[in-house]
Formats: structure tokens, sequence, C-alpha cells
């Protein structure tokens, strides 16, 4: 049996909720502890281990994350400060002038 993973929008803790219909058909979802995310409420008629497995899945399986290039994102910023786009405040930092100064001068974008 698997662990639950922490909520991916707050990382709060995560727990299995139980309810049953009038009929008694049981449903469970998985909720967060602290921002009550949820999965959608699935049902089953029996208390089966398999079923509860498949909602921890599907709660534990993440979404890979969108990562920038990180060699784009700051030819792409020189670009601008070469440009003249940053205000003389930007420019007068030590630590973003050295980075920036750093860079090696971008290819042309192409049309």
């Amino acid at each position: 049996m698997s662990e639950l993973k922490p909520c991916p929008f707050c990382g709060g803790g995560a727990s299995i909720k139980r309810s049953h219909d009038d009929d008694m058909t049981l449903w469970i979802k998985i909720e967060c502890n602290k921002c009550g995310a949820t999965t959608r409420g699935n049902w089953c008629r029996e208390d089966c281990p398999l079923f509860y497995q498949e909602r921890r899945d599907e709660w534990n399986t993440r979404t890979p994350q969108w990562q920038p290039n990180a060699e784009e994102v700051l030819m792409k910023l020189k670009r601008l400060w070469d440009a003249g786009w940053f205000t003389s405040d930007d420019r007068n930092c030590i630590t973003f002038n050295s980075i920036m100064d750093s860079l090696p001068t971008p290819p042309k974008e192409q049309p």
C-alpha cells in the first residue's frame, strides 16, 4: 500500500474521505487536509483494497511541470538588456549587471 503524497497545490497532508449514498454505495476521494483540494469522487459497492490503491495512485500522479530552458531565458534577457528595456535602477544592480554582462551575444531572432 503506497502512502499519499503531499498536496500538489499547498504541500499539506492528504487523507482518504469516505461517504455513503442513501443506497449505501461507498464513495471515496482523496482530500488535502489544508486547502481542501480533492480528486473526483469514485464509488464502489464493496470495500476493496484495490479500489483504494487506484485512488491513491490517482492522487499521487503528478503531471510534469513545464521547465523553462535557462539558456533561452538568459538570451531573451540579454536581448532586452541590450535594447535598453531595463531601468537605471535595474542597471545599477551589481549582481544583475554582472550576470547580463557575462552572457554571450545572442544570435539574432529569426522572423
